[in-house]
C-alpha cells in the first residue's frame, strides 16, 4: 500500500477542504494517509512570503478568491464561517495533534477543524483548546514537551526541504522526485497518478439557447491558453454562446495595482512547482504546452486579430504555447494565420482599424470596470464572474 502524506495546517481554509476531500480518496483508492501537520507561517518566514498572503493582492483578486472560498466549501457541502482576526495561531493546536496517539489523529483533526473553519472557535484560546484536549483525553501541557515543539518544526523543516511553499501539499510515494500536489483543487491529478480519471471528459454538445458565456483573456497568459483548449465544448454542453472578450492584461494590471508578471513574485519553489502544474493542466485538458521562451509576449497585434476573426485564436494560442513561437512579430503571425487558411494580409491589414484599435480599448476598460483580476475570466449569463481556468468546472457546474 502506497503512502499519501498530507502536509497540512489548520489556519487554511483550503488545506480544511482538502483534508476532507482526501478522505474519499483514501476511502477508493490503496493508499494509506499519513498526516504531517506544519507550520505555515514558518514556511512563509522562511520563502519571505507575506504572513497574510491576500494582503498583497489587488482588490479585485481578494474579492474573487473569497467568492471561490465560498463557492468551494458549498461545492464539498462543506459550512464555512470565515473567523474573525483570522489568521489565528496554531502552533499549540498542531502540538496538541502531534502528542496524541496516532488512532485519535483523524478525529482530532477534524475537531480542531471544525472549530476554526465551521463553529469559528478561537483554538489558541487555552480555555477552547483545553476542553478540545479533554474531550480527547490528552493533557494540554504536553504542547509544551521539547520533543513534541521539536516533531512540529522537524515537519516543517522537511516540508520546506521538499519544496512546499503552501498548503494542503500531496505526496504520493512512488512519484517522480519532487512531485507533489498543492491545493484542494488539484485532487484530481492525484487520483490520477492513482489510476483514477486520466483526462477531462467533455459533455455532449447541446443545442444553443440565448445566454452568453464572455470569456476574457489576452494570449500573454499560459493560464489563457489552457483555458483555450476546452472553453469552447463546456459552453456547448452548456448551450450558450461563446463570447470571446480579448484585452489587454498588462494595461489591467497596471491600472489595478498586480505586478506586470505576477509569476517573477513567487518564491523559487512556487515558480518550480507552477512548471510542473501547467503541463499536468494541459495534459487534463488534452493539449501540447510548452512555456514560450519569448516571454512575456508582446499581444496588441494578435488580439486585434482575435477580434476580427475568432477562428485565428486557437492556432495563436497554439503558436505561442505550444509551438513556442513568438506572436509577438507580425511576420510570425502571418505565417500562423496562413498555415491556418486563413487571410493573413486582410487581418493584419485589418487591425490597423481604428474601430478595432478603440474595441481592444475597450475590452480593457470593461474588464476592469467588471473587477476582472486576471486571465482567463468567465462572466457568467448571471454576471457571475469566475477567474482561472482551473475553475472551469465551477463555470460548468452554474450553468447547468
Amino acid at each position: 500500500m502506497r503512502q499519501l502524506e498530507f502536509f497540512f495546517d489548520l489556519s487554511c481554509p483550503y488545506a480544511w477542504m482538502g483534508f476532507h476531500r482526501v478522505q474519499d480518496i483514501v476511502a477508493r483508492y490503496p493508499v494509506e494517509l499519513v498526516y504531517r501537520p506544519v507550520l505555515l507561517g514558518g514556511i512563509f518566514r522562511d520563502l519571505e512570503a507575506p504572513q497574510v498572503p491576500a494582503e498583497s493582492w489587488s482588490q479585485e483578486r481578494q474579492r474573487m478568491i473569497a467568492q471561490d472560498l465560498v463557492r468551494q466549501a458549498e461545492k464539498l457541502n462543506l459550512n464555512l464561517q470565515f473567523p474573525a482576526g483570522h489568521p489565528r495561531r496554531t502552533v499549540q493546536a498542531l502540538r496538541l495533534i502531534l502528542s496524541a496517539p496516532k488512532a485519535q489523529w483523524h478525529a482530532l483533526i477534524t475537531r480542531l477543524y471544525a472549530a476554526y473553519w465551521e463553529k469559528k472557535e478561537d483554538i489558541a484560546d487555552p480555555a477552547v483548546l483545553g476542553q478540545i484536549a479533554q474531550d480527547f483525553g490528552l493533557d494540554l501541557a504536553q504542547t509544551q514537551d521539547p520533543a513534541i515543539k521539536a516533531k512540529l518544526k522537524a515537519n516543517t523543516d522537511e516540508a520546506l526541504k521538499r519544496g512546499v511553499f503552501g498548503v494542503p501539499a500531496f505526496f504520493l510515494e512512488g512519484d517522480e522526485p519532487g512531485a507533489f500536489y498543492w491545493g484542494q483543487d488539484r485532487i484530481h491529478f492525484l487520483e490520477k497518478a492513482l489510476g483514477g480519471p486520466q483526462a477531462f471528459v467533455p459533455q455532449p454538445p447541446k443545442a444553443i439557447g440565448s445566454d452568453e458565456l464572455h470569456w476574457y483573456f489576452d494570449f500573454s497568459s499560459p493560464f489563457g491558453y489552457l483555458s483555450s483548449l476546452r472553453v469552447r465544448e463546456i459552453a456547448a454542453a452548456a448551450r450558450v454562446h461563446l463570447v470571446p472578450k480579448p484585452f489587454l492584461l498588462g494595461a489591467l494590471f497596471k491600472d489595478i495595482g498586480t505586478p506586470m508578471i505576477p509569476m517573477a513574485t513567487f518564491p523559487p519553489p512556487k515558480v518550480r512547482y507552477l512548471a510542473r502544474d501547467l503541463k499536468r493542466w494541459a495534459d487534463w485538458w488534452g493539449g501540447p504546452f510548452e512555456f514560450t521562451k519569448t516571454f512575456p509576449l508582446r499581444t496588441v497585434l494578435p488580439l486585434r486579430i482575435a477580434l476580427l476573426e475568432e477562428a485565428a485564436i486557437q492556432p495563436l494560442y497554439k503558436a505561442a504555447w505550444a509551438d513556442n513561437r513568438d506572436i509577438g512579430q507580425a511576420e510570425v503571425v502571418h505565417a500562423v494565420l496562413s498555415e491556418a487558411n486563413l487571410d493573413a494580409d486582410a487581418l493584419i491589414a485589418g487591425t490597423q482599424d481604428p474601430g478595432i484599435k478603440q474595441q481592444l480599448k475597450d475590452n480593457t476598460a470593461q474588464a476592469q470596470a467588471l473587477g476582472v483580476p486576471g486571465v482567463p475570466t468567465f462572466k457568467l449569463p448571471t454576471g457571475a464572474l469566475i477567474w482561472g481556468q482551473d475553475r472551469m468546472d465551477v463555470v460548468a457546474s452554474l450553468m447547468r
